[in-house]
């Protein structure tokens, strides 16, 4: 792995021998216009220097309908986003360098296996991290809609779950847009059966925080595969505020006990957040909307006084934190799908914690 100074090397180098010549020849376009190139290296051809729209790569998505060649496939039909394809220049693969801009910086990766005397191109796949990379650029392009909806997710009870990206939230929110809302609680209620959510839980005890309550989440997940949802639902809605305080304790230390109300301690989690996870990134854009999601008084917070006790204000697919924990029995709260919304929610803010550590470790190898 290059150091600072390798890369700083290997980029000049990049930009010197490639990119300047090919703004020279085009004339028309900046390097501040640009922000992302593909430098394709045939073996026997010149360079093919790609800017901004024109890079593109094959995408195999999974499709439940059988199509004709060439038919159009709309976002929200498009299940899971498989391999992604490293360039070609006239159906065989390159070796090539791929940039793009984050805030003020250039990040780049090459790849010149393809050029290599023994490049088996049976075996040749795209690294994990240029992979990763890829698939949040295709997030960004089919997921407009969904983020754009989350206020009407945020309606019904639903963060935007990464897991659910891109099916089936895709799908949800154009059964929300349709006014269905029937449809999109019994996809929920399809998707998340309890197969996926012991997969989801059981990757939650790969990191230390989750792996502290796990009696707590594998209880949780027995009664609700035995469909006892009022002691699921009881036994999580108090994870959201104890995660994020545990969270608050571990970096803030005796700060943290100066933050006495609830949404005191989600705008803290959110403001500390947003110090590390680059907002031009697409996992910007989910973070901010799970955060919006745990401090609107319109979803899980729902204000509940006791005047209100004989006449609370219910909407059944959006139980409140409220209600529940001060003890009114809502019978209409108690639903599988709103049991399921509970584990989501849950990975949600999970999640969040593991972006912030993420790009924090990544600030912290990028200053040695």
């Amino acid at each position: 792995m290059l150091d600072k100074e390798g890369k700083e090397r290997a980029w000049s180098q990049f930009y010197g021998l490639f990119i300047e010549p090919e703004l020279e020849k085009r004339s028309t376009i900046a390097w501040s216009d640009i922000y992302k190139v593909l430098i394709k290296l045939p073996k026997d051809t010149e360079p093919v220097v790609e800017f901004n729209n024109e890079v593109s790569f094959i995408y195999a998505v999974e499709d439940p309908v059988a199509r004709n060649a060439g038919a159009a496939l709309e976002y929200h039909e498009i299940r899971a986003i498989g391999e992604i394809l490293p360039p070609k220049v006239d159906d065989r693969y390159v070796a090539f360098i791929y940039a793009w801009r984050t805030g003020d910086h250039i990040k780049f990766t090459f790849d010149f296996r393809p050029n290599s005397p023994d490049f088996d191109e049976n075996e040749y796949k795209l690294g994990d991290a240029l992979s990763m990379r890829l698939y949040y650029e295709f997030i960004e392009v089919i997921m407009p809609s969904v983020f754009e909806a989350h206020e009407r997710l945020a309606w019904i009870g639903l963060p935007l779950c990464p897991e659910l990206i891109p099916f089936p939230l895709n799908k949800i929110v154009k059964y929300i847009c349709d006014n269905d809302q029937d449809a999109a609680s019994k996809l929920i209620e399809e998707h998340c059966d309890n197969a996926f959510l012991e997969e989801l839980v059981q990757n939650w005890y790969k990191f230390e925080m989750p792996r502290e309550r796990k009696t707590l989440y594998d209880q949780a997940l027995k009664t609700h595969s035995y469909n006892l949802y009022v002691v699921t639902i009881n036994a999580l809605m108090g994870e959201f505020e104890g995660i994020i305080t545990d969270w608050l304790f571990r970096n803030l230390g005796e700060e943290a006990k100066q933050i006495k109300e609830y949404s005191g301690k989600f705008q803290k989690f959110k403001d500390i957040m947003e110090t590390v996870i680059p907002s031009e990134k697409v996992e910007h854009l989910i973070f901010r909307s799970i955060c919006e999601f745990l401090v609107s008084p319109e979803t899980i917070l729902q204000k509940f006084y006791i005047r209100n006790w004989n006449d609370p204000v219910i909407t059944k697919n959006n139980p409140s934190r409220h209600i529940i924990q001060h003890g009114k029995y809502i019978p209409e709260y108690y639903t599988r799908t709103n049991s399921v919304k509970m584990f989501l929610v849950i990975h949600s803010i999970y999640w969040c914690i593991y972006c912030y550590e993420t790009y924090k470790r990544d600030i912290r190898q990028e200053q040695l």
